[in-house]
């Protein structure tokens, strides 16, 4: 059972379904921006979706390195939290496979997410990038300068859920909660502006199927093509 998000998103999963790749939506919590030199994560947040299932997991994860109070301060999470939890090694296998079959969705996840993972991936000797990506922040930004006339790159992911009237009980900066209210403004971008929103992020995808699949859908559809 589901803690934030209903069992079924029906225009997600009809895109994975069309795309014939799975969705996953990942976020983190961790002990810092990924260019520092202790950087690790101290949590994770997934929502897997397909054309079958919608299915929510986190976990907090040991960083073997102390969390600097300001985070913890953020996200409540504190060492004593983490100390038996698994490291990252443990889900390292998992990750890789989502970097290579998956659609790694997320907010700012082209920037954030994706990057700090592919650093841990890296620390225990997996050289995976994250091939297929759709930053659902970067559609957020699109959808409002085009349908809405707001431009700039300003956008924190409460602001974009508080500009399409989502709001879940629920703790912020938690990634369990972060990235169901990211996968909820998903689909709420898709009901109101149509598959096309994801255009110019699905060219950007390494897989060529994926575009291709996505242009015979977009074709049969008639959904409106957002340049």
């Amino acid at each position: 059972m589901n803690k934030y998000l209903p069992q079924n998103l029906p225009k997600l999963q009809e895109l994975s379904a069309y795309l014939n790749k799975p969705l996953t939506f990942i976020d983190l919590e961790t002990t810092g921006r990924v260019h520092e030199y202790n950087f690790a994560i101290i949590e994770l947040g997934l929502v897997h979706i397909d054309k079958h299932l919608v299915v929510e997991k986190s976990s907090l994860v040991n960083p073997m390195v102390k969390i600097p109070k300001i985070i913890s301060e953020i996200t409540n999470i504190y060492d004593e939290m983490v100390k038996d939890k698994n490291t990252f090694n443990h889900f390292a296998p998992y990750i890789a496979k989502i970097a290579q079959n998956n659609i790694l969705c997320g907010f700012n996840s082209k920037t954030f997410d994706s990057k700090g993972m592919k650093k841990m991936l890296s620390k225990y000797n997996y050289n995976h990038k994250f091939k297929n990506q759709l930053d659902i922040r970067h559609v957020f930004l699109r959808c409002r300068k085009i349908f809405d006339g707001i431009d700039g790159q300003f956008g924190s992911l409460v602001e974009a859920c508080e500009h399409h009237n989502i709001k879940v009980p629920g703790q912020a900066h938690r990634a369990a909660y972060d990235i169901a209210i990211t996968v909820m403004l998903a689909e709420k971008l898709i009901e109101k502006y149509g598959f096309g929103i994801f255009y110019k992020d699905i060219q950007k995808c390494l897989d060529e199927d994926i575009k291709k699949n996505y242009m015979e859908f977009l074709y049969n559809s008639k959904s409106r093509k957002i340049e």
